[in-house]
């Protein structure tokens, strides 16, 4: 009878011990896990980046080049960000037309691209990922419509957080589910994601889809009113007129600056490119025609290759050889020939819009980066 006791007592506190020390792993395991992976937090790792996870518009990432990879960082604003998901957003479309080119190694295009920021963090967002993510080349969108314009008027402090206006949202733009920290409601971290789990598992959250298509971000459901819509394009045709570069001064000085970094990274061994995305107005010629009716804008007083020939001669002074690509002559045949490039009352590329960008992109960047000929795409892109 003792003895069955004492084997009793044994095998009780082996299994206590054993629960205790599972429990204890489970805990330490789910904080080192919500150290590196909670939403507002940078998520990177020993050996990737997840991107996701920072509400960036891309997938993990390892930080270290492998030998068969050729890895391109993408930075820029929303409309390197994209309205589309990851497999459909340029970033996406040049690198499998360079991949089906057969270059030699396989091209992965990382997008870094942030809504609402411009060359100030085009510039540190570069050395800051240049240093965690290691990589062959770097390519820069710049936008007409408003890079210049918003740093000329204060609109983007020269310091912004990185990704400032997605990385803390409660919520993955790509999907719509839950990026909040599970609850901390049991006492106990590895219960409190047992019950998560269940809920996952039963369907209690699953990924939201876009109500606009299963290629767009789930954020890109949200467009402005027709009133704010047109007053948007308004104001951005302010580029375009000459009697207001005095007031754009600041934002030519910051794409100097940026200029010469570019310049630095080409001179440093790095591959770069620079291409420009036009406004909607300098590509849809119905968008100017309805901004006349309801502003009365002069389009004879505007020159709508302003901001574009401005800094095509700010990068021939400062160093021309740069690769710099101008989308503008492709966007407009683009939509002369009634495609739909951009979306809606959005403001940026339609999934149409960036499929055009990535194939010109592609066809540039085989020709000037890797001695490629693209011919396929000639007709749409008449300025590659």
């Amino acid at each position: 009878m003792g003895f069955r006791k004492t084997e009793w007592l044994k095998r009780s506190i082996t299994l206590l011990l054993s629960t205790i020390l599972s429990v204890a792993i489970g805990e330490v395991f789910f904080r080192i896990y919500e150290g590196e992976f909670l939403s507002g937090e940078l998520k990177i790792g020993t050996y990737s980046v997840d991107l996701a996870g920072m509400n960036f518009n891309d997938t993990r990432i390892a930080r270290q080049l492998g030998s068969e990879e050729f890895r391109v960082l993408s930075l820029g604003d929303s409309f390197a960000y994209a309205t589309v998901k990851y497999p459909y957003s340029y970033h996406a479309v040049v690198a499998n037309t360079l991949n089906a080119l057969g270059v030699g190694k396989r091209v992965r295009i990382v997008n870094l691209g942030e809504p609402g920021i411009s060359f100030y963090q085009y510039m540190n967002r570069y050395k800051f990922w240049s240093e965690i993510i290691e990589h062959d080349a770097a390519l820069f969108n710049v936008y007409l419509g408003n890079d210049i314009r918003e740093v000329s008027l204060g609109h983007v402090a020269d310091h912004e957080g990185l990704n400032r206006g997605f990385l803390t949202l409660s919520y993955n733009t790509q999907t719509g589910l839950p990026r909040m920290r599970v609850p901390d409601k049991y006492g106990l971290r590895t219960l409190d994601y047992s019950v998560a789990f269940y809920k996952i598992w039963k369907g209690s959250l699953t990924p939201q889809k876009s109500s606009i298509g299963e290629k767009y971000m789930f954020i890109t459901s949200r467009g402005l009113s027709e009133v704010a819509y047109y007053r948007h394009h308004l104001s951005q045709v302010d580029n375009f007129d000459v009697r207001r570069l005095k007031g754009f001064r600041r934002g030519y000085e910051a794409l100097i600056r940026f200029l010469r970094m570019v310049s630095e990274i080409r001179k440093g061994g790095k591959q770069v490119a620079i291409f420009l995305s036009p406004n909607e107005s300098q590509a849809n010629p119905g968008l100017r025609t309805e901004l006349v009716r309801r502003f009365n804008l002069d389009f004879d007083r505007l020159d709508l290759g302003l901001s574009a020939y401005l800094v095509k001669e700010a990068l021939r002074r400062i160093d021309p050889e740069i690769p710099l690509l101008d989308l503008r002559a492709a966007f407009s045949h683009g939509e002369e020939s009634g495609h739909d490039l951009y979306l809606g009352t959005n403001t940026h590329w339609s999934a149409e819009g960036d499929e055009l960008a990535g194939r010109c992109l592609a066809a540039f960047l085989a020709r000037r980066w890797l001695g490629r000929q693209a011919p396929q795409f000639e007709e749409a892109c008449p300025d590659v």
